[in-house]
């Protein structure tokens, strides 16, 4: 199998294509986050609003509460989000803290794109 940068699909690097693929899903997934927060605020679920920024992605949350008008939240956004949090080999959520929307996207892009890869050398060898 070929690196990722080197292989192409269509005459583009998958590495580019899976760039522009995952800002498309980053916005895709931000606008129905957006509005869903509006259908709840129309409704007036102000704890559903909560439930739902709290689980959204550091960045997505970020952007609902600007569009809400709400306070910044006081937790700085973490860059990475690799580090383990404590308890995951007891089967808690094994990170520290949430990944961001667009790494999310672009490493799902990855490995779809790996899976794919996986799947046509499979065919072909038997």
């Amino acid at each position: 199998m070929n690196d990722d940068s080197e292989s192409e699909a269509g005459g583009y690097p998958i590495r580019a294509l899976g760039q522009g693929i995952a800002q498309e899903r980053v916005v895709a997934a931000q606008q129905a986050a957006m509005a869903a927060v509006e259908a709840l605020a129309a409704r007036g679920s102000l704890r559903e609003i909560e439930a739902l920024i709290d689980g959204a992605a550091p960045d997505d949350a970020a952007r609902l509460r600007a569009l809400l008008g709400m306070p910044e939240q006081s937790i700085p956004m973490r860059q990475t989000s690799d580090e383990l949090a404590p308890g995951w080999q007891r089967g808690g959520y094994p990170y520290k803290y949430k990944m961001l929307r667009k790494d999310y996207e672009r490493e799902k892009f990855l490995l779809q794109a790996e899976l794919l890869k996986f799947q046509t050398w499979i065919k072909e060898t038997g």
